[in-house]
């Protein structure tokens, strides 16, 4: 009995490098809303469009990065919500995201928004799963985005 429940609960730890595992595309950003803004943190709401090519829903768990625009840091960004990505599919996700040690948010934000293109960077860890199985993901991504195209709500809230 208590060999059935040794390999039971080894069982998942044996197959958890099994999995072969293409990355997750970031394809654009959708949008970005201000949720909420305090004198060094501020909440967005952003919408993200993601591509899963591998065969399994993949289920990124909230986690941190460091974020930089135009090689200039921000912050460390908070990933609030638990986003599930379905297997073989490119979907748009609502990604809640809180941004602390920023100083001057709103400036910044208004600023980049004038530019032509900024490039947005993200550094860090990412905790994903797979069938109830976690890992920790290196990520350095680096996309050019225009900010004229974005949905940019700074105003509302």
């Amino acid at each position: 009995m208590r060999l059935t429940v040794l390999l039971l609960c080894c069982l998942p730890l044996l197959f958890a490098g099994c999995f072969d595992y293409d990355d997750v595309e970031f394809v654009r950003l959708g949008g970005m809303q201000l949720e909420e803004m305090g004198t060094r943190s501020a909440t967005l709401n952003l919408q993200i469009e993601l591509m899963n090519p591998n065969p399994y829903t993949i289920t990124v768990r909230p986690s941190e990065v460091d974020v930089f625009v135009n090689d200039e840091p921000v912050g460390k960004a908070y990933l609030l919500n638990k986003l599930s990505i379905k297997r073989k599919k490119t979907r748009i996700v609502d990604a809640r995201i809180k941004l602390d040690g920023v100083e001057g948010i709103m400036f910044k934000l208004m600023k980049w928004r004038l530019q032509e293109n900024i490039e947005l960077r993200f550094k860090g860890k990412v905790k994903g799963g797979v069938y109830g199985i976690t890992k920790k993901f290196d990520v350095n991504e680096t996309k050019t985005v225009d900010p004229s195209k974005l949905k940019l709500d700074i105003l509302k809230r």
